[in-house]
């Protein structure tokens, strides 16, 4: 087991780019913490970040090129200063644009325990800008031809598109809707479809449909009537293009139409029958949704409905249930964007 999860980090890391840290003589804290942080940070960026030793004489230009050749890395980066004092100098070599870059930053503006963290990001970003001219390098007659950049390289420094809202967009979303009377009739349960169209705003509008919803009962002193409910209508919806970790929230109202049917079962001798009633219906509530990628979504939903006027199933008279004063409405599906 062991040697199958070596094998597999291996593998993962099979065509990630390697770059060198190096760290220099009689290094400070500030400096040793500055390398351990940048090695994290490209790590986490996919990088496959080497630290080590500098030789205690020489020309540092000279360490950098070496230590990266040796290792066969794109580049490597380095931090000298910024023991006491407030400036560092962050050296870059870089192999694919054949040059190396001398940035002194001054840290005095930055908490003295926060000037680790800040020097290595911004040594990881000068090898972004460093690697970005490889992208757009300067033309010259006598410029080399630009290098064919290593895709994980390429992916790193192309600007990303900011991420578009979960509904932007056509969007189709099926579930399953649960809706559920406070007054008596219980829960039932049936399809729902919403069919949508978002702005890069996080506003989408979308048409709806709940039901029919089998499963809600009504009992009364002579007998019993079973349920059945539907829900249509268009809604406004606001899903912003945030990212809690694939999370994102949803908020919801709406106008539309209700049917509530019952089928009347009453004890003998009485007789039963069959009615309908239809009233406007006004959802509202919110939601959250996992985004699996930039397109499928899974949603929860949860909220009112009222209806207009409320809806009453009657056995001689008698109120044996009602809905829509309100009804709770719920639905998990499974959204698509187009």
């Amino acid at each position: 087991m062991v040697c199958v999860a070596l094998l597999r980090a291996s593998l993962a890391h099979a065509d990630s780019s390697v770059v060198v840290l190096l760290r220099p003589p009689a290094a400070s804290h500030e400096v040793e913490e500055a390398i351990t942080r940048a090695e994290a940070e490209l790590r986490a960026e996919g990088f496959i970040a080497i630290v080590k030793n500098a030789p205690t004489k020489g020309d540092p230009r000279a360490w950098l090129s070496m230590a990266a050749e040796e290792q066969g890395a794109i580049a490597a980066i380095s931090v000298f200063g910024a023991g006491v004092g407030t400036k560092a100098d962050l050296w870059v070599t870089d192999r694919l644009t054949g040059k190396t870059v001398i940035r002194t930053v001054n840290v005095a503006d930055v908490p003295a325990k926060r000037r680790p963290a800040a020097l290595a990001i911004r040594a990881v970003e000068l090898l972004r800008a460093s690697l970005v001219e490889a992208l757009h390098p300067f033309e010259h007659k006598d410029a080399r031809p630009p290098p064919t950049l290593p895709k994980d390289v390429t992916e790193w420094i192309q600007p990303k598109e900011p991420p578009k809202p979960p509904m932007a967009g056509f969007s189709l979303q099926i579930g399953v809707a649960g809706l559920f009377s406070v007054n008596d009739l219980g829960p039932s349960a049936g399809p729902t479809v919403r069919l949508g169209y978002g702005f890069d705003v996080g506003i989408a509008l979308r048409a709806w449909i709940a039901g029919p919803t089998f499963g809600a009962n009504a009992e009364g002193a002579i007998g019993s009537a079973s349920v059945r409910q539907l829900a249509f209508g268009g809604e406004l919806a606001w899903a912003p293009a945030v990212d809690w970790k694939g999370f994102t929230p949803v908020l919801f109202a709406g106008a539309g139409a209700y049917q509530l049917y019952a089928q009347g079962a009453l004890n003998p001798p009485n007789r039963g029958r069959n009615d309908q009633v239809w009233a406007a219906a006004f959802p509202v509530g919110a939601g959250i949704g996992y985004r699996f990628t930039d397109q499928i979504a899974l949603l929860l939903d949860g909220g009112v409905l009222f209806t207009v006027p409320r809806a009453v199933v009657t056995m001689q008279g008698e109120v044996v249930g009602s809905a829509g004063r309100p009804s709770v409405l719920a639905d998990l599906a499974l959204l698509a964007r187009f």
